[in-house]
């Protein structure tokens, strides 16, 4: 199991299972709700998701006319996940609360037309201007598989 935590430990999550991808995204979206550059989501199975302690906050509002679901910490705010209720089989987990940072590497960059200007983005992950076919990501996140066999 991976654990990830908010920021002030008072919350955290477990996940086992095998992620459907990884990736950096650089929308403007995301830049707001991190207050950072980009983030690093990585999209699982929901019900690979399990509450390890505390408990949770759950703040829901729409995002392109969908309805959007964060989990999050009641003490520090810190977004942990998160799902379109539409889609409730799918979650995002915001990697960088992931106690173990080892075992993924994103496999892309997306939405680099609004990445911020003094970013330099060399490490020779594809780059996607706007948000690539969902087919495109998965099959990146298959290709790192079958590289490492």
């Amino acid at each position: 199991m991976y654990n990830f935590t908010c920021h002030c430990r008072q919350l955290t999550y477990g996940y086992i299972g095998q992620p459907a991808c990884c990736y950096s995204c650089h929308c403007t979206d995301c830049q707001r709700a991190s207050g950072s550059a980009f983030t690093t989501n990585m999209i699982v199975d929901h019900a690979d998701i399990s509450l390890v302690g505390g408990t949770a906050s759950e703040l829901c509002y729409l995002h392109n006319d969908e309805q959007l679901q964060v989990t999050c910490c009641p003490c520090c705010g810190t977004d942990l996940y998160l799902f379109f209720t539409n889609r409730p089989s799918t979650a995002t987990i915001l990697t960088g609360a992931f106690l173990q940072q080892h075992w993924f590497r994103p496999v892309a960059h997306i939405w680099t037309d609004s990445a911020v200007s003094w970013l330099s983005l060399d490490d020779e992950l594809p780059c996607f201007a706007k948000q690539p076919a969902w087919e495109d990501l998965a099959d990146l996140w298959a290709f790192q598989f079958d590289k490492k066999r």
